[in-house]
């Protein structure tokens, strides 16, 4: 795996505060030609987070995709959480997640850079 994907999923572990976290798969999508786009590189993994004060931690899956955008010296990552264990009873089903999946893969391969400026 490519290390700036690992380095991205460290950082959101990390500002979750998660007690434990996993990388369950990674994919280079394809590039789309048509708006100049890198392709991204999506990874899904777990992480145990904590929340409000709580003992126990929720399980969440998370949804990464990183843009290298070289021409321009930057990463774009775009992530989701979601809740597949939580103590407040805020859990998606497998089918929920399936769903969840599919919408996260339709925005990271239509995401487009319209204007650069905002990285400046």
């Amino acid at each position: 795996m490519p290390p700036g994907e690992l380095v991205h999923f460290d950082a959101l572990a990390y500002d979750n505060s998660s007690e434990k976290d996993e990388i369950l798969q990674v994919e280079q999508l394809s590039q789309d030609t048509s708006h100049q786009m890198p392709a991204p590189v999506v990874l899904s993994g777990t992480q145990a987070v904590p929340k409000f004060n709580s003992t126990a931690p929720d399980r969440i899956r998370v949804l990464l995709a990183v843009y290298r955008v070289q021409s321009h010296n930057l990463d774009l990552v775009m992530t989701m959480n979601v809740p597949t264990e939580t103590h407040d009873g805020g859990a998606v089903n497998s089918a929920d997640w399936a769903n969840a999946q599919d919408v996260f893969l339709v925005a990271a391969r239509s995401l487009k850079i319209i204007d650069y400026g905002l990285f400046a």
